[in-house]
């Protein structure tokens, strides 16, 4: 489709250049009553973050509405607006999860912050700019019409916002019995224009608005933190405004999380204008505006406060300073300034991205000078292991401690890593793909088997795996290839399991007999207990090998030690098969396939340990699941020699089992 002839055919189009960087949103002002008449559309007020979309030379870029770069955040939006194939683009929308309604916001958080996993949506509802053409001045209803057609077919993780003609009674109305927040207003006849103005209008269902946090109250009972958080609002006399307490609306974890954020700052004189005698503010903590929160609120009382606040969100992506901007206001001011299609046409001053460039890796994996700064831990009390109330502060010390040892078994391979939110008395599930939230942790694009291209995870410092961490990730299962070169494999690994009627002792005479047959081959291994049942043969390879030829290796081994042994081994991966014998998984050895790392933790009882070890540790060795959190950090420290040292040196391939096969 020729988008660009089909964009000058619009009222006051023009040719123009791509934008730069991201461009002024329009904004719209708050009402009681949707307004009246034809010359309006009424479109649902998502309840999400809104995102301005630009492309460049194919290039696709997210923007936060204050000008914060969200690109490597949303991955998923990014590659779905790169699908549609625009040379150029300017859109605006609103990044949503589930249905967007308001009990959807709480979804979309947890998700950005990695403790849920949620499907994202954008929802476009304007295009200001196609392929050299800037539309911004044309009519809306023109303009969406363009957007509409540019969306069929599209990927789906883009939706189209639609719109009620005229009657804003009845989609308030429709709102309402749907959920979601409210529903904005636009004139159909009118262009684009950056800022606050009367052609947007706002209604929501229950007021809610914005508010600057600037102090608390002390906790009473058996709540822990705080009591309530000080709510203000900027005042052009004062500075800032008390407007009343929200204490209502908070989990546990979000009451840990922001206790940590304040931490000890404060003091007892107010930091705003109290117009009010409260007795109970005479022993509150005052700060200066520190973060925004958005309330709920059922109007407001006598004495110009709020009445019965609750917390809908605390807002991340809102600064102090968006407040003296709000839609309450009739100052249009305070927006950023933009690039085209902004009719002013200057550029917006942007914050660069975080977590997208990574500094050179030394020979520990550690990154050098100029090393990246983790994130803060969050829900530091979180207990991840109920058995022995292993908390997810322990989790962090840990692999902070074994940092040196565990990086170079997973710096710069793709990587696989089990998410525990709700610790491991709860469900947990696997991610092999980038999402949205992460800043610090890198990606590769790659080719999954079904033939659709997928962004792995990929960790390349301390700083981003720590970032998974945060993420509530227990457990790190790297590819057996690199992410440079992911179609040749570098390992081989031979994880035995054990039936549940074998001992430990014949798993560790499994593992020395697999040892000796591989040195028939002249192939060395190294040895890893995998903190569950079993032990990992590992078989280092340099130069690599194609997949497909380790894969047919592994799988004849296995094939071979069943035919030669059928009372001690099984090739095959039924269980009830297995009773008192070892299955040789040789699966972990194809494009894609994953093997704990060493030095991961495991989901199990106890925050066992994949600990790699010496085979002359071999015969000591009780069980597969001896090394624990607690104890492997001093186990390090008096350890004089590494059991794996030499293993990414030895020069060893699988070419002479080719060419024998």
């Amino acid at each position: 489709m020729d988008w660009a002839k089909r964009a000058l055919a619009l009222t006051s189009s023009k040719k123009a250049e791509a934008p730069q960087g991201p461009f002024e949103p329009q904004l719209a002002k708050l009402g009681d009553l949707p307004p009246k008449g034809d010359r309006w559309v009424h479109e649902i007020k998502w309840d999400g973050y809104r995102i301005l979309a630009t492309v460049a030379q194919g290039e696709v870029r997210l923007w936060s509405r204050n000008a914060l770069e969200w690109t490597s955040k949303i991955p998923e939006i990014r590659d779905a607006i790169a699908a549609l194939g625009l040379k150029s683009a300017a859109l605006d929308g609103e990044l949503i999860a589930g249905r967007g309604t308001k009990e959807d916001f709480n979804l979309l958080q947890a998700t950005l912050s990695g403790e849920r996993q949620g499907a994202l949506s954008y929802a476009l509802f304007d295009l200001l700019h196609i392929n050299g053409v800037d539309i911004a001045d044309a009519p809306l209803l023109e303009r969406k019409a363009l957007l509409e057609d540019v969306l069929k077919g599209a990927p789906t993780h883009l939706a189209m916002s639609s719109h009620i003609a005229g009657d804003g009674e009845a989609a308030y109305r429709l709102a309402g019995e749907q959920h979601f927040e409210g529903i904005i207003s636009k004139r159909a006849d009118r262009g684009y224009h950056g800022g606050r103005g009367e052609d947007w209008k706002k209604t929501k269902q229950l007021a809610s608005d914005e508010f600057a946090v600037v102090g608390y109250t002390a906790p009473k009972g058996s709540r822990t933190g705080f009591g309530s958080l000080l709510l203000a609002k900027p005042d052009p006399k004062h500075g800032w405004l008390y407007v009343g307490r929200v204490g209502s609306g908070f989990s546990d974890t979000l009451i840990g999380e922001l206790t940590a954020l304040i931490g000890t700052a404060g003091g007892k004189k107010p930091t705003a204008h109290v117009p009010t005698t409260e007795t109970d503010l005479r022993a509150a903590t005052w700060f200066a505006p520190r973060f925004v929160v958005e309330v709920f609120y059922r109007g407001i009382g006598g004495q110009q406060l709020l009445r019965q606040a609750s917390l809908k969100a605390v807002r991340p992506d809102k600064d102090v300073a968006d407040l003296k901007d709000s839609d309450r206001s009739n100052d249009s001011g305070g927006g950023v300034t933009s690039a085209k299609p902004n009719k002013r046409g200057k550029q917006a001053v942007t914050k660069p991205e975080r977590g997208v460039a990574v500094k050179p890796t030394n020979s520990k994996g550690r990154a050098d000078a100029g090393e990246r700064v983790p994130p803060k831990l969050s829900s530091p009390s979180k207990v991840i292991f109920p058995d022995i109330k292993a908390t997810k502060q322990e989790v962090w010390d840990y692999y902070s401690a074994v940092m040196d040892h565990l990086l170079p078994e997973i710096v710069g391979r793709p990587l696989s890593i089990i998410r525990c939110p709700a610790g491991t008395g709860r469900p947990c599930f696997f991610q092999k793909h980038h999402t949205a939230g992460l800043e610090l942790v890198s990606s590769v694009k790659l080719k999954e088997d079904s033939g659709i291209n997928a962004y792995y995870l990929v960790v390349e410092d301390a700083a981003s795996l720590l970032e998974l961490v945060q993420f509530n990730a227990l457990e790190f299962h790297p590819w057996g290839s690199h992410a440079d070169s992911p179609d040749r494999a570098d390992r081989v690994v031979f994880d035995l399991d054990p039936g549940p009627d074998v001992p430990f002792s014949e798993v560790k005479k499994a593992a020395t007999d697999i040892r000796k047959l591989l040195q028939q081959l002249e192939l060395e291994s190294f040895l890893r207990v995998s903190g569950g049942k079993g032990l990992h043969v590992v078989v280092p390879l340099n130069p690599g090998c194609d997949w497909d030829l380790t894969k047919r290796f592994a799988h004849g081994f296995a094939d071979a030690l069943a035919q030669s042994e059928p009372q001690r081994f099984l090739a095959t991966s039924t269980k009830s098969l297995r009773n008192k014998r070892i299955f040789v998984d040789y699966l972990r050895n194809g494009r894609g396939a994953t093997a704990v790392a060493s030095y991961s933790l495991r989901g199990r009882p106890g925050a066992p340990v994949a600990m790699p070890i010496a085979w002359s540790e071999l015969s000591k060795l009780t069980r597969a699941d001896s090394f624990t959190m607690k104890d492997v950090p001093a186990k390090l420290k008096r350890r004089r020699k590494d059991p794996w040292e030499g293993i990414e040196s030895i020069q060893q391939n699988l070419a002479r089992w080719a060419q024998d096969d």
